[in-house]
């Protein structure tokens, strides 16, 4: 009777233990298993570029700054190419326009238990998975490679291509379009020298003023023509009015109009003629916050 007792006691002893392990004792979902792995948001980039004849001069300016750009690019961001047409809006001429792959994680699901022992071991063995799927995805897509394909083929366009007619603001209204479609980070880039023709103005004719720019932008409001940019960052390269006050000018237009008008931030000091890397590297580290 006694050996009957003791044995009993032991087999409930390791049923205990077992269960225990795996999880059946516990009637409460296990501890979450964090599988998730630091990454930047990705962005979404707008890259116009103005073929107008007034261009011709600084179109390997153009090559060289976006080359800078495209290094900037990281898997999951879009970017479109555009060049800036008569009407960018009904007649959008895309030198590129696509998504960057990138790999995305999709975590197993944990063991039901509470033993550290079987949560640890999961964790070891999804980030083997995580390591090997992603070795994996970057062997199917070379994001080096993609970027100079890319590079290649917009560089000859950018460079023998003459835009028989250009509207900055329309091609700026497409800019507003693409942005609304996404709440990630937003930048544009403008690759223009900046001197504005149109109907309403004439920047070579006559310098930008303040109330030029206001009265430019109430004619636009007016006729439902006024880009809406989303926040999104700005940035040009290859603007050029002549002497340094001109081009001072210039800069102060464009700052009024991006920042007051058209809902986006364009800092004076991110308006250049040509790309500056120490600058370029701090508008890509600026802060959600700036203007």
């Amino acid at each position: 009777m006694v050996a009957r007792a003791a044995s009993l006691l032991f087999f409930c002893a390791l049923l205990i233990a077992l269960t225990g392990a795996c999880g059946i004792a516990s009637n409460q979902a296990g501890a979450p298993v964090q599988t998730s792995h630091n990454s930047q948001p990705s962005t979404t980039w707008v890259v116009l570029v103005d073929m107008s004849e007034s261009t011709a001069s600084a179109r390997h300016d153009y090559v060289e700054a976006l080359g800078r750009i495209l290094t900037a690019i990281r898997p999951g961001d879009s970017l479109s190419i555009v060049s800036i047409e008569k009407s960018s809006i009904e007649n959008s001429h895309y030198l590129y326009q696509g998504t960057f792959p990138h790999y995305v994680f999709v975590p197993g699901t944990p063991p039901n238990t509470d033993n550290p022992l079987l949560l640890d071991a999961f964790r070891r063995k999804e980030d083997q998975r995580r390591v090997l799927e992603q070795a994996k995805f970057d062997r199917a897509h070379q994001l080096a490679a993609e970027i100079r394909h890319v590079r290649t083929a917009t560089t000859r366009t950018i460079l023998t291509y003459r835009s028989p007619a250009t509207d900055i603001f329309s091609a700026l209204q497409l800019s507003g379009a693409l942005f609304s479609t996404t709440d990630e980070p937003r930048r544009l880039v403008i690759l223009t020298d900046g001197v504005v023709q149109t109907k309403q103005v004439d920047f070579r004719r006559h310098p930008p003023t303040e109330s030029s720019i206001v009265r430019l932008a109430r004619a636009q409001r007016l006729h439902h023509e006024l880009p809406f940019l989303h926040e999104a960052r700005v940035l040009v390269v290859g603007a050029r009015l002549g002497s340094t006050s001109g081009f001072a000018q210039l800069s102060f237009a464009w700052s009024l109009y991006v920042n007051k008008y058209a809902g986006g931030r364009l800092q004076s000091r991110f308006f250049m003629s040509r790309l500056s890397d120490q600058l370029f590297q701090a508008w890509l580290r600026a802060g959600a916050d700036g203007p």
